[in-house]
Parts: C-alpha cells; sequence; structure tokens
C-alpha cells in the first residue's frame, strides 16, 4: 500500500499564490484547508524548469484544475477531482482565484494549508 505525507505550503497576507512545495515526483491527492480563507477557489501550477515559469495544471480541455467550494469558516481535507490522478510534479503551487472571472484572489491573512501527497 502506498505511503502518504503532507506537507505544508503558506499563503502570506495579501498573496494570490502559496509557498512552494518540492513534490519530488509524488502524487498529489489532497489538499486540507485552513480554517478561515478569503472566498476563493484553489487551483495548482506546477514549474517548468524547460520555460524557466510556472504553468497552470489544466484537464485536457485547457480548464484549470481546482477545488472549488472551499470553506471561509472551518478546516476541510479537500480531496483533488479524478484528473489530478496524473498530476505528478517536481514544484508546486497552489493559487487562490475566482472560477467565474479567473481572476487571482487575494487572502486576506496568512494561511497555512496542507497538501497530502502519496509516495509512488
Amino acid at each position: 500500500m502506498p505511503t502518504a505525507v503532507s506537507e505544508p505550503v503558506t499563503f502570506d497576507s495579501g498573496a494570490t499564490v502559496s509557498s512552494e512545495l518540492q513534490v519530488n515526483g509524488r502524487r498529489v491527492v489532497a489538499v486540507t484547508t485552513a480554517v478561515a480563507w478569503t472566498t476563493a477557489d484553489i487551483s495548482f501550477e506546477v514549474y517548468d524548469a524547460l520555460l524557466n515559469g510556472w504553468r497552470p495544471v489544466t484537464d485536457m480541455f485547457a480548464q484549470r484544475l481546482r477545488l472549488t467550494g472551499v470553506p471561509t469558516t472551518e478546516s476541510y481535507f479537500m480531496i483533488l477531482p479524478e484528473e489530478a490522478d496524473r498530476l505528478v510534479a517536481n514544484t508546486l503551487r497552489l493559487v487562490s482565484d475566482d472560477i467565474s472571472t479567473g481572476a487571482a484572489t487575494a487572502q486576506g491573512s496568512a494561511r497555512t494549508l496542507y497538501v497530502g501527497l502519496q509516495v509512488l
């Protein structure tokens, strides 16, 4: 049976992206949300060393992979959608954004979330 671990990422106050997480080939399976969260969805970006920049994680229809309906007043363990089953990267960060507009959404205070990773 594969082993799972949980690694923290932080959003600084006013930030729209989290700190970087070294995934190192582990599969991303869940996110544990913060107790307080400014209303926003969570999407994902991976670092592309060949192009020297961050790229959004999308499905085969070029739609961002995201967690929607993120609770704003309590912590939840949110399982990623089925499409995330193939999300394996070296470096990842979370993005606070609005599904209806695609705009980045700044967090009102510092937040710590935990990313569940499955060791392959």
